[in-house]
């Protein structure tokens, strides 16, 4: 789980986590993460606006159109996952962490590395924003 300036695991945790804000329109999708104790107002009041100056600029922007057409996004779900060794980290685990072997070993090998790794989720909010 990546957060806020690069953190990760402990220092994330360490940093009380921080909110995840996904802002999906018939243009573009747009991310944005705020640090514990940096979270807009508007958001933690219930009534998100992209608009506010509070925002930023988003951490990822994804324009859709000619090449990437809205409608192959519908009917989607949220999922809550941890996968250590899936298809792409599995391949590149040996390339980006030279020296330590297979990831699936790793991983069995060595479980204080994850101890750190999990998902503690105060609240999941949706909300549908009116043109």
């Amino acid at each position: 789980m990546v957060g806020y300036d690069g953190a990760q695991g402990g220092p994330f945790n360490v940093g009380s986590g921080g909110v995840y804000a996904t802002e999906w329109t018939a243009a573009h999708f747009k991310m944005w993460f705020w640090p514990a104790g940096h979270i807009p107002s508007d958001v933690l009041g219930g009534a998100p606006s992209p608009q506010s100056q509070e925002w930023g600029l988003p951490l990822a922007y994804f324009p859709l159109g000619p090449h990437c057409s809205p409608d192959h996004f519908r009917d989607l779900q949220i999922v809550y996952d941890v996968t250590f060794c899936g298809s792409w980290a599995g391949a590149v685990f040996p390339s980006m962490c030279p020296g330590l072997g297979a990831c699936e070993a790793y991983v069995a090998d060595n479980p204080d590395a994850f101890r750190e790794a999990y998902w503690n989720v105060t609240a999941l909010r949706v909300f549908q924003l009116q043109a």
